[in-house]
């Protein structure tokens, strides 16, 4: 069933990435042979599915380069409906990085359309540790014989604040995050950045083919 489930995961990525490599002459979207999109995407999964058996509870891992790369916030906000993108980013700067510039509309950001991560077992879930792809992914238009690929956008729930979480239950100390807000949210993995990064301010713990343990 988790073997199936991978396959879809890499399928439905190898098709999206073959969408955008379509359409290289009007952005600057990643531009890797397929072959090595799909050899990054089988590490991805094969890195963390080693970790199955360890004692990590928690991890995360990024493709090795970003999926597209120094896309203007102009173009970034309605492509993957980042309105409050700006904002949010300033906010973490203003308490994290202080001396770092801030964002504006010239502001060009490398993406990251996917983060595989690694998950404690979950009674609703599974009865063991288990791994989950999110993807934000604008839509792609068609391209002479290729069809036309819908944007994919996942939603999840993230523990914000761990004590409140397990001492009053619920949705207590959670998260709404809806990756169409271009991860500015996704914290435990940094409060920005899961699935974008800018040049000037990425996190050191979003090295290139690095897996990251977060728990």
């Amino acid at each position: 069933m988790e073997t199936e489930r991978l396959k879809d995961v890499l399928e439905e990525d190898r098709e999206y990435t073959q969408g955008h490599r379509d359409e290289s002459d009007k952005s600057d979207v990643d531009e890797e042979e397929g072959d090595v999109e799909d050899d990054e995407n089988v590490h991805e999964v094969k890195a963390l599915r080693e970790l199955l058996n360890s004692n990590v509870v928690r991890a995360f891992q990024l493709p090795l380069t970003p999926n597209a790369h120094r896309i203007t916030v102009d173009t970034l906000i309605p492509s993957y409906g980042a309105n409050d993108l700006v904002a949010e980013v300033n906010d973490y700067l203003a308490d994290h990085h202080p001396a770092a510039p801030l964002v504006d509309e010239n502001s060009k950001f490398s993406l990251f359309h996917s983060v595989t991560l690694l998950l404690p077992a979950n009674i609703h879930i599974s009865n063991e540790k288990w791994l989950c792809k999110l993807r934000a992914m604008p839509a792609v238009p068609r391209v002479r014989d290729r069809k036309a690929k819908p944007a994919h956008f996942d939603c999840g729930l993230l523990i914000e604040d761990e004590e409140l979480y397990h001492t009053a239950g619920s949705l207590s100390g959670m998260y709404r995050h809806m990756s169409h807000g271009c991860a500015s949210h996704l914290t435990d993995i940094d409060r920005h950045g899961v699935f974008i990064h800018h040049q000037d301010f990425a996190p050191d713990k979003f090295a290139p083919s690095s897996t990251s343990q977060i728990g």
